[in-house]
C-alpha cells in the first residue's frame, strides 16, 4: 500500500468586484475510479474570504502486471449569495501532492503543504494550467 495524495491541500481567498466574499461555501468533490473512491467536503470562507482544505489522502495498492494511468476527476464549486461557480474543474494523473498547479510541485513539496490559490468569480472561465474554472494560482515566491 501507498499513501496518494487525491486532492492536494488548498488554501486561498475568493473574491467578487475586487472584494473578499464572506461566508461563501466551498463544496470540494472528487472521484478516483481505479479504487471506486467517491466523496465531497466543504468548507466556508471567514469574513477575510479565506478557506482552505486538508489534502485527501488515499491507501492505493498500485497494479503489479497491469500498467494504468490513475485518473482522479476533481471539482470545487462555490455557492454565494444564492449563485453557484464552477470554479475548479480537473484531471489528476499524478498521485503526488501539488500537481494540479501549473507549474506542478516544487523538489520536496510534502502532502501538508497547501497549493495556494485566489478564487476570482469575476475572471473568465479558462484553463490554468490542468485546472479550468475562475482558479488563479499562487506564486509562492
Amino acid at each position: 500500500m501507498e499513501q496518494v495524495v487525491l486532492f492536494s491541500g488548498i488554501e486561498g481567498h475568493v473574491l467578487k468586484d475586487g472584494q473578499p466574499v464572506a461566508d461563501a461555501t466551498l463544496i470540494r468533490e472528487w472521484i478516483f475510479a481505479q479504487d471506486r473512491v467517491q466523496a465531497s467536503d466543504q468548507t466556508t470562507t471567514d469574513t477575510r474570504g479565506r478557506f482552505s482544505f486538508a489534502p485527501v489522502l488515499h491507501s492505493y495498492r498500485k497494479p503489479r502486471f497491469l500498467p494504468q494511468q490513475p485518473v482522479v476527476a476533481q471539482l470545487i464549486r462555490v455557492l454565494a449569495d444564492g449563485h453557484e461557480w464552477e470554479v475548479w474543474a480537473a484531471s489528476k494523473h499524478n498521485l503526488n501532492a501539488g500537481t494540479e498547479a501549473v507549474g506542478g510541485p516544487s523538489e520536496g513539496t510534502a502532502p501538508t503543504v497547501p497549493l495556494r490559490v485566489t478564487i476570482d468569480l469575476d475572471s473568465p472561465e479558462e484553463l490554468r494550467g490542468k485546472v479550468l474554472g475562475h482558479t488563479l494560482f499562487e506564486d509562492d515566491s
